[in-house]
């Protein structure tokens, strides 16, 4: 091997354009710097003698990955695990002899639990190796030999010399190269907000101009405090690997102490039984499971994104301790935050989590700890892994979140102190738009938010008795999507991006929001932007045309087999439309602008989300078994359609069982009975009554405008 890095070496080097301490730099009055490639100087060729010495003290490291005893890949920085896993390889990196047993390599986060082994080779010799110390601030770790490598030497750092020329190993063309470079650091660096004076050095040994080693450039993103960027590595922070463990460990069962699982049910929707959102409804859960924060006050914080609808369906929540459940009480969601707060009936056990008082980027390269928490039954799976901030970015109400070393938002970031710096959380923004990525915000910034919750709470959004869950915003109009020929038709093109956005009024319910607000039929609506977040979401009309009626099979209806009734669309303009469940997202008694086009012109006005009359799929009905028949009471989008007045009488028919009394009698869906043994229904209520105990009935029924009379046997079969 070291025959073939010399070279390697000696070709690379004529032709990469690396520049000799002799060599002077040719001054450029052009504001645009071009780099040209020449020949290494005579200066630098001089010293090969140094470069082939330096061969013996440089090692290729393998690190063996596997799976731990849960299936899970390592959580690993910039390395492709998954590909070594795939093609049985190991991940190869550079090392340096410090020691004849020891070899110090960059830290690639892995632990025991995901390695199988770690070996050190040199001129064809390899020998295992355990980790043995971390060094967080320089991300590199120092690797125990189970014997001395032969033909390996071990490198002397000489300190406080001044850094001349860098030695690195690469690997070029699947083959492992040698190579010597001038020393010229690439940047300085000033922090202004921690006051960190930074140094950008190469990833590899730097040497002075006699050849001594002075220290060794790891790090995990190319940056080293200028006050310890030239120390031995004799004189870095160290933790020992032993150390380590016990600390993840000890953070690990922190975890388990203040975490738990927490379950949320919520009722199902009251959905018509022959709707496209009843069958899309009955394969969703009713139950979910999140992990739950136990905080010192004895709440307990849930990370989970509901909307106002949803949260408006909690019927119980239970955090289980010990397997058991414990009722907990829920006390407010976030308004801008995936965060509900619930207080157990009774004290949980644990101290609960605490917060850090440091400013987050005073803890730029130190060691933290990455706990992965996830749901898993009725308990919850944890994993905890060494973790490094790498920068960070800005984001909402420029809160600065933190970039993590390994990558990934789904964990909860401590220091070794078992206190919380960061946690994965969703902004809470209308469904319409889509979820929120997650992002790792400042648990100092949820601090300042729990101090007032009277700001940051979202009092709209909170469980309702079963009569109110199906609470539904709106805007109190019907609508069809806008097309191109409309949009040219109406000569709006550029305010509907050629009829692709914006839906046509089609009627203004009296008294509704939009009403009250001055729209007209013909009106197009465009956009929402709701006052909290002012991101607008437009209109579009492939989106918003859904639940809207289409022409319905009234004059077949008779033809059509009992075993599609419960497929068959309302004939209506449902209430729980698109439209007015992106008003029920953005919260009941929200601020929004509306806007829409007028006569040609754009207008805009402000409203506040209203709450919806009584509609169909939360309205009263009843079910009767014996006759196979559901019934609902008119609602305003029924009476609508059917052209009947407000105190006009009847129940609406809603469901019929295929093979059911009511189906062989001839009923019929969405048909009206107005009469029961020619007394007047007016609701359910009535209608409940006067079938009760009867064994003969005969309904007055009205499909459309014509009117029958259907008689039913309602007792035992004779």
């Amino acid at each position: 091997m070291n025959k073939c890095l010399t070279a390697l070496f000696a070709f690379i080097l004529a032709f990469s354009g690396i520049v000799s301490a002799d060599d002077k730099p040719q001054a450029d009055s052009k504001s645009e710097v071009k780099v040209e490639k020449k020949e290494a100087g005579p200066g630098l060729l001089k010293q090969m003698p140094l470069l082939r010495g330096l061969l013996p003290s440089a090692v290729v490291v393998s690190y063996y990955f596997k799976l731990d005893d849960k299936g899970r890949e390592p959580r690993i920085y910039d390395i492709n695990v998954k590909t070594c896993l795939e093609e049985q390889r190991p991940f190869q990196t550079f090392g340096f002899v410090i020691a004849p047993d020891r070899v110090l390599t960059g830290n690639t986060m892995a632990l025991p639990a995901n390695l199988e082994k770690i070996t050190v080779g040199l001129n064809g010799s390899t020998v295992e190796a355990e980790l043995e110390t971390f060094y967080p601030e320089q991300s590199a770790v120092c690797l125990k030999l189970k014997s001395p490598l032969k033909g390996s030497k071990p490198l002397t750092f000489k300190a406080d010399s001044k850094v001349a020329y860098d030695f690195f190993l690469a690997r070029e063309n699947g083959l492992w190269v040698a190579g010597l470079r001038k020393f010229s650091p690439a940047a300085l660096t000033y922090n202004l907000d921690n006051q960190e004076e930074t140094i950008a050095i190469p990833h590899s040994l730097l040497l002075d101009a006699e050849g001594n080693a002075v220290t060794v450039g790891y790090t995990a993103d190319g940056d080293v405090p200028v006050a310890k960027a030239w120390l031995p590595p004799a004189q870095w922070a160290s933790i020992p690997a032993a150390s380590l463990y016990g600390e993840i460990a000890k953070m690990e069962k922190t975890a388990q102490e203040n975490f738990y699982p927490v379950k949320i049910r919520l009722r199902r929707r009251q959905l018509q039984p022959n709707s496209r959102e009843y069958f899309e409804e009955q394969r969703k859960p009713t139950e979910w499971t999140v992990p739950g924060m136990l905080l010192s006050d004895g709440r307990v914080m849930l990370n989970i994104s509901m909307t106002g609808q949803e949260i408006a369906r909690i019927e119980r929540i239970a955090v289980m301790s010990a397997g058991k459940p414990v009722a907990a009480k829920f006390e407010f969601a976030f308004r801008d935050f995936g965060i509900i707060m619930v207080k157990p009936e009774t004290k949980l056990p644990g101290d609960g989590i605490t917060m850090v008082e440091k400013d987050l980027p005073r803890l730029t390269r130190q060691m933290l700890f990455g706990v992965e928490i996830r749901a898993d039954g009725d308990s919850l799976d944890f994993r905890t892994t060494p973790s490094f901030i790498l920068g960070f970015e800005d984001g909402w109400k420029n809160m600065l979140l933190p970039d993590m070393i390994p990558p990934g938002t789904a964990q909860f970031v401590f220091d070794m102190h078992e206190k919380l710096i960061a946690m994965p959380v969703r902004r809470r923004v209308p469904r319409s738009t889509g979820q929120s990525p997650v992002q790792l915000v400042p648990y100092s910034e949820i601090v300042k938010l729990l101090a007032s919750p009277g700001e940051s709470a979202d009092r709209q959004s909170v469980p309702q008795p079963e009569t109110d869950r199906d609470r539904l915003g709106w805007l109190g109009i019907e609508f069809q999507r806008m097309t191109l020929p409309l949009a040219e038709l109406k000569e709006v093109m550029t305010y509907t991006e050629n009829g692709n956005v914006g839906l046509l009024v089609t009627y203004v319910y009296p008294g509704s929001p939009a009403a009250e607000a001055g729209l007209q039929v013909y009106d197009i609506v465009t956009r929402i932007t709701p006052l909290s977040t002012n991101s607008p979401i437009y209109l579009r009309g492939q989106v918003y045309d859904q639940n809207i009626r289409q022409n319905f099979p009234w004059m077949e209806l008779d033809r059509v087999p009992e075993q599609y009734y419960e497929r068959m669309p309302v004939p209506w303009q449902r209430a729980d439309n698109r439209l007015n469940l992106v008003l029920t997202s953005i919260g009941f008694g929200e601020k929004y602008r509306l806007n829409y086009i007028h006569d040609g012109k754009m207008m805009e006005k402000v409203l506040t989300v209203a709450s919806a009359p009584i509609y169909l799929e939360n309205a009263e009905k009843f079910q009767d078994k014996e006759l196979g028949l559901t019934v609902n009471d008119l609602t305003f989008e029924v009476r609508h359609y059917f052209r009947m007045a407000d105190d006009a009488p009847g129940v609406i028919i809603t469901n019929i069982k295929t093979g059911s009394k009511a189906s062989v009698a001839g009923l019929k869906p969405y048909e009206i009975i107005f009469s029961v043994n020619d007394v007047t229904v007016n609701n359910v209520g009535e209608f409940k009554k006067l079938i009760d105990g009867k064994s003969e009935l005969s309904f007055g029924v009205k499909r459309l405008n014509a009117t029958r009379i259907v008689k039913i046997q309602a007792g035992p079969e004779k």
